[in-house]
């Protein structure tokens, strides 16, 4: 009998070692678990400030390019301004002794 006893101890303590060493390995599972969620806050916060970074550069240049085509549209348009203004009082001032004329030429008619 105590052949069976000595073997069933040694079973108990083979199981009582197997589960120490299965809570051992839960326990780095989760310390793991733990660190690897650390770790993919860490990577998906640095990914995300790059992306916001990188999408800020990229709204920056867009913006400057539309300000600078839009300044180059400012610049035609008061160009064409310029002119069309200069041809209209060219046409005033060629206007103007007619007219001058016909108003003191209607006064002394009168």
């Amino acid at each position: 009998m105590s052949n069976k006893q000595s073997e069933i101890k040694n079973i108990i303590n083979s199981l009582s070692d197997f589960e120490k060493e299965l809570e051992n390995i839960k326990n780095q599972a989760i310390v793991k678990k733990s660190e690897l969620i650390k770790i993919t806050k860490t990577n998906s916060e640095k990914i995300k400030n790059e992306i916001i970074q990188e999408t800020n550069t990229t709204k920056n240049d867009n913006i400057k390019k539309i300000v600078k085509e839009n300044k180059s549209k400012a610049n035609d348009i008061i160009k064409t301004g310029d002119n069309e203004s200069k041809k209209l009082q060219t046409k005033i001032d060629s206007k103007f002794d007619t007219v001058v004329k016909l108003v003191i030429k209607r006064i002394l008619e009168v």
